[in-house]
């Protein structure tokens, strides 16, 4: 994924998104409406269309990787979408669109814990949240994820 053009917003986030919902090689209705939910609160004004065609093709390329390639190319789309967003909108914006898609189907996988730790480190979300702050923002099971690693 080295040779990776450079995406728009839109397409980052959502080959992010995507990187993270099929961590567990799956995704189901409840996470497609997370997802649909995310993108329309991140980006108000875009083209169902045309995040539906990102979607698929993010959903193809990701599927051709291995749990390690995933976690690389979720990475790389990181320092991307960070050059994108303000600090103040990836820790109130996008950090809760993540813990929204990990709970959308109610159970936590630790891939999907490995990839959401990925995400954090790489787009700095937990690093200005207390516990609590966590607990409130992002909702139990993703502040539990971050006191089992003792963060």
């Amino acid at each position: 994924m080295d040779n990776q053009q450079e995406m728009t917003p839109l397409e980052a986030v959502t080959h992010l998104f995507v990187c993270l919902l099929l961590a567990d090689n799956k995704m189901d209705f409840e996470e497609r409406e997370a997802w649909s939910e995310a993108i329309t609160e991140l980006f108000p004004d875009h083209s169902e269309g045309r995040a539906v065609e990102f979607m698929q093709d993010a959903a193809r390329l990701v599927l051709m990787l291995d749990s390690f390639g995933r976690r690389n190319y979720a990475i790389n789309l990181c320092a991307e979408i960070k050059a994108h967003f303000s600090e103040d909108e990836l820790q109130n914006k996008f950090g809760p669109k993540v813990a929204s898609l990990v709970e959308a189907d109610g159970m936590v996988f630790s891939s999907e814990k490995e990839m959401v730790e990925d995400i954090n480190l790489c787009a700095e979300i937990k690093a200005h949240y207390s516990k609590d702050d966590l607990q409130n923002k992002f909702g139990p099971k993703v502040a539990s994820l971050v006191e089992a690693d003792g963060m």
